[in-house]
């Protein structure tokens, strides 16, 4: 609960003003029923957090209070021992070394500093990658109690991320172990990891935001600005003003040899030729329109989501659009049967279909997120990759003469439409991309998110990645040495 908002942390004075999403949680839960009674929920929250919430009026209507303590020097003795029984093992004669001056003054900090679960887990990562712990645990001469704790638990930060670098094993898809990472790049991609998170925070609420957007949460589709806002939408909108480009001239290439075979099945009247061919070139012309709409309008969103289904969109405005479109094709097509009648008929029934619907694809929301991160973008991509194959179909189909560069344009055609309908999924792929460029994320970022919550540097929430501790994230932000440029 203490991490669901940007400014909870350990600062406990500033959850009255900034715990909107926890004060809400709260109230979900005091009304969540289950036959008649509360739900069964397990909730955890530091102390000082909920406390400061409770006063606030936001606690649990009815609930069992369970207080973890800070855990003293025989049961980190125990534990130490548990985890190596062997006495002979030189990483239990390494923490024997720590262990026997717990009890004195100079063990005093590193046992302020074991005594909860997250710093021993930093210190057993430490030394399990070949820290040696009296030197890391221990009180330098003159230090005192607050000034000592301090210091190590800097350290034990400063060295986990490499600790867990080299302790965890890096396989690809098949299994197979491969290279591992190296540490200082994985230092410095998790550093932007969370100084993207920060940027996050600064922008929530700014208009246009998406609701998923918040300082904890790493959705992958929110992570593009990484690689530079302007940058990466920039180059969104001008790689894909070339599809359009290249599709009006692979429309002039292609049309025309079918507009001469309906040329020539058509009735032989001048006049009526003339006011067919005009509306060929009425139909290309609003083809040619309404694709660099179709482009510059999709890539001008600021937020882009995945799109995971095809959805019928209702507005007056791309009904209208669409009727004109539909309208021509249709039109067009009915031209094939040779007469005035096909060619009104299609006319009609493109229209009626135009103003009737306007297919896109589903927009995406925290509510119907799949399981996994990165599903609803493998969706939008196979979503978008069909769409691109219906194309190549029908343009394939419209051009049966067997001629090998009408069918290299049609597939062009239809692989085009792939970037234009899947919009997120094109978006992270170039923020990615100029991310891994300029050193700021790997290029393989999949692999990469699943690796780090292997090494407990993140975990996996759902739809989205977070930092496996608060603290860390922080301190990835403020101690580490910064890169020499940020997000924005």
């Amino acid at each position: 609960l203490d991490e669901m908002d940007v400014d909870l942390g350990e600062n406990a004075r500033a959850v009255g003003r900034s715990a909107p999403r926890a004060a809400e949680f709260l109230e979900a839960l005091n009304n969540y029923a289950d036959v008649g009674r509360h739900g069964s929920v397990v909730l955890t929250c530091r102390k000082k957090v909920y406390d400061r919430l409770r006063e606030e009026g936001g606690a649990l209507a009815a609930h069992h209070e369970i207080t973890i303590v800070a855990l003293n020097a025989s049961q980190i003795r125990s534990y130490l021992h548990a985890r190596y029984p062997d006495a002979a093992n030189p990483r239990r004669r390494d923490w024997d070394q720590v262990l026997n001056r717990l009890d004195r003054p100079e063990g005093a900090a590193a046992r302020l500093v074991l005594s909860t679960p997250w710093r021993l887990l930093l210190a057993i990562t430490a030394v399990e990658a070949g820290a040696d712990p009296v030197h890391l645990l221990m009180a330098s001469a003159g230090e005192d109690l607050a000034t000592a704790a301090e210091r190590i638990d800097q350290d034990l930060l400063a060295a986990y991320v490499p600790a867990a670098t080299r302790l965890t094993v890096r396989r690809s898809r098949s299994g197979v172990q491969t290279r591992q990472y190296d540490a200082v790049k994985v230092a410095r991609w998790m550093q932007n990891l969370a100084i993207h998170l920060q940027w996050q925070a600064k922008n929530i609420g700014e208009p246009g935001s998406p609701c998923e957007m918040s300082g904890i949460a790493l959705f992958p589709h929110l992570l593009w600005p990484i690689g530079g806002p302007r940058r990466v939408r920039a180059l969104h909108t001008s790689l894909s003003l070339p599809f359009a480009a290249y599709t009006v001239i692979a429309a002039l290439r292609l049309l025309p040899a079918w507009f001469h075979r309906l040329h020539d099945s058509g009735p032989s009247d001048p006049i009526l030729h003339s006011v067919l061919d005009a509306v060929r070139t009425l139909g290309l012309a609003g083809f040619m329109l309404f694709l660099l709409w179709f482009v510059t309008g999709l890539n001008a969103t600021a937020w882009p989501t995945p799109g995971t289904s095809i959805q019928v969109r209702l507005s007056l405005a791309s009904r209208a659009r669409s009727a004109l479109v539909f309208g021509f094709v249709y039109g067009l097509a009915g031209l094939a049967s040779g007469s005035v009648l096909g060619l009104a008929g299609g006319f009609a029934a493109g229209m009626l279909l135009g103003l009737s619907s306007k297919v896109s694809l589903a927009g995406w929301t925290p509510d119907t997120a799949s399981a996994g991160p990165y599903q609803d973008l493998r969706r939008e991509r196979a979503a978008a990759m069909g769409v691109a194959a219906v194309m190549l179909t029908i343009l394939t189909t419209l051009n049966l003469t067997g001629a090998a560069p009408a069918l290299a344009y049609a597939a062009i055609l239809g692989l085009a439409f792939a970037p234009c309908m899947g919009v997120a999924w094109t978006r992270y792929e170039i923020g990615v991309i100029c991310a891994a460029i300029r050193g700021r994320l790997p290029i393989r970022l999949e692999t990469f998110m699943t690796w780090a919550c292997d090494s407990g540097m993140l975990r996996m929430t759902g739809s989205a990645y977070q930092f496996r501790h608060r603290e860390l994230q922080t301190w990835l932000i403020h101690c580490a040495s910064r890169p020499p440029s940020e997000t924005g």
